[in-house]
């Protein structure tokens, strides 16, 4: 897999890797509410050799990635917050529960026909 250039590799560090990161309160907040460790795999690597062409500016990459996860992120704990989706939220957590006890995801490149 090859390296990330240092721009990214720096806007990984600050805005993914730091604890006070917006994304990182995120994942706090998802892990306090289910009750479990939440575990975000982002192979960054492989997501910018796919996806880099669409970047000209390596400036916008990583806020855009980590932009996803944490809409994502927040989406879902409205989800889980939200009482109409209360079967839906327990069956989510036995789920878990039963296979690993860890929430887990995997961010990566899906290219469809265009």
């Amino acid at each position: 897999m090859p390296q990330l250039p240092l721009k990214l590799r720096l806007d990984v560090r600050d805005q993914w890797e730091n604890e006070k990161s917006a994304v990182q309160k995120s994942l706090s907040e998802l892990s306090q509410l289910v009750g479990l460790k939440v575990n975000v795999l982002l192979e960054m690597p492989m997501i910018w050799t796919e996806l880099q062409k669409h970047f000209p500016d390596q400036g916008t990459f990583v806020p855009n990635i980590i932009g996803v996860v944490k809409t994502w992120t927040d989406c879902l704990i409205a989800r889980l917050e939200d009482e109409a989706n209360a079967e839906w939220t327990e069956r989510l957590l036995d789920e878990v529960q039963e296979a690993s006890k860890i929430l887990r995801a995997r961010v990566q490149v899906s290219l469809s026909a265009e």
